[in-house]
């Protein structure tokens, strides 16, 4: 039987939006949607992992989601792993792994931007531990590097590789996303912040239009 959240008439919606609790329903259908697609969230501690954050991943099994993230409350640069639930039972043995509830990137009632990168055969070579959230404000304002790492082809990884941030103005999350921009500099970015493209990001669903095929590290 449907979930009755998936239900509802766009009436509802806009009745939803005329109480101010659109934004409460978002929240809602996105916990709905990943509690459906039985994923679990992992938090990283990148200093008990024992190796580098690329090798800890690379010896993962697609398919997966990496996100590094800094929520609208705090200043705290946080790893996660999402996975499917019979998946993540078998790496919560592995030492820095812990299983953590889903957490709110997009600030309620603010200004979301995104965008996803283009045209590169290889892995990123910024390190994961020097992206630019130097401007993100501890309160209000959040924003996510995410890789939707799908099924393996021809012998190379398939990737969707998305940035986004969330701010009460557009300004702020113009800045936000100017600085993660400059992390990844030698990737063409294609800018993509539709609520369609913000439901990918919340759902981690990966997208065959904005794949790219990694291999081995540039030299």
């Amino acid at each position: 039987m449907d979930n009755p959240i998936y239900s509802l008439s766009a009436g509802a919606l806009l009745v939803l939006a005329t109480l101010g609790l659109y934004k409460m329903f978002v929240i809602l259908k996105h916990k709905t949607f990943l509690d459906r697609r039985d994923l679990s969230v992992l938090k990283i501690d990148p200093k008990e992992i024992g190796t580098n954050m690329e090798v800890f991943i690379r010896a993962i099994k697609p398919p997966f989601t990496l996100e590094v993230a800094i929520q609208h409350l705090g200043k705290e640069k946080v790893y996660y792993l999402i996975v499917p639930r019979h998946k993540a039972k078998s790496l919560l043995s592995v030492k820095g792994l812990s299983e953590v509830k889903d957490y709110h990137l997009f600030h309620s009632g603010g200004e979301h931007l995104g965008a996803y990168f283009k045209d590169s055969e290889f892995w990123p070579q910024v390190s994961l531990e020097k992206i630019d959230f130097s401007v993100v404000n501890e309160v209000g304002e959040g924003a996510v590097v995410q890789f939707v790492f799908g099924k393996k082809r021809r012998g190379k990884t398939a990737v969707n590789f998305r940035i986004a941030a969330s701010a009460p103005s557009v300004f702020q999350a113009r800045e936000i996303m100017n600085g993660l921009k400059g992390s990844f500099g030698e990737y063409n970015s294609v800018d993509s912040s539709g609520e369609e493209f913000i439901h990918l990001v919340n759902a981690r669903e990966f997208d065959s239009g904005e794949q790219m095929f990694w291999g081995v590290v540039a030299s």
